[in-house]
């Protein structure tokens, strides 16, 4: 959980997702009402869910909620339920500044599934650095930021892309009947957390 006070907001696809309020997210599509912040979405002409492509051991990480932002060097406007794809690619530098950052050897991230989709997230923002926020030193300037996620029972082999991508048709067909079941649980523990 990100933190913040939980509002209810039901999109065009009738899937209801927590946006959280906080101090220092800087977006350019937000609504402010009551103090909070609501997070608009354009509704693509598509049925499908966007996906985003993460390198093993962090699309793991998402999943069993021990990482809840993923940094880019791109910004995206879309808010909601995402699908997370776990990325085929795992160049020499990834592993290495994996192994050093978090102690995950190159023969444990060979044991992590790759090339297939293993779940759904709900993006609730973005975080925008600017140039005061320099002393960070991040390369990559937008925060991702992940509430709610519901992992599938099972992973679904698929293609991913760079940037937000929409799933293939041939990938869609597959993952249709388990992304419907994810996106009731999703809308399910997002209306538990409103209550809080």
């Amino acid at each position: 959980m990100v933190g913040g006070v939980g509002v209810l907001v039901e999109d065009m696809t009738n899937v209801i997702y927590v946006v959280r309020s906080s101090p220092h997210v800087r977006t350019n599509n937000v609504s402010r009402k009551r103090g909070h912040i609501m997070a608009t979405r354009k509704i693509p002409n598509t049925d499908k869910l966007p996906a985003i492509s993460v390198r093993q051991p962090y699309t793991s990480m998402i999943m069993f909620m021990l990482k809840d932002i993923e940094f880019r060097s791109w910004n995206s406007k879309y808010r909601g339920p995402m699908l997370i794809h776990a990325s085929n690619s795992l160049p020499a530098d990834h592993i290495a500044r994996v192994e050093y950052d978090i102690g995950c050897s190159q023969g444990n991230l060979e044991m992590y599934f790759k090339g297939c989709y293993v779940g759904i997230a709900d993006i609730i923002d973005v975080i925008v650095y600017n140039e005061e926020d320099k002393e960070l030193e991040l390369k990559r300037e937008f925060a991702f930021l992940i509430g709610n996620v519901v992992p599938f029972e099972d992973v679904i082999p698929g293609k991913g892309a760079a940037n937000l991508f929409y799933p293939t048709d041939e990938d869609w067909k597959k993952l249709k009947p388990t992304v419907d079941k994810a996106l009731a649980t999703l809308k399910k523990m997002n209306e538990e957390n409103a209550e809080v």
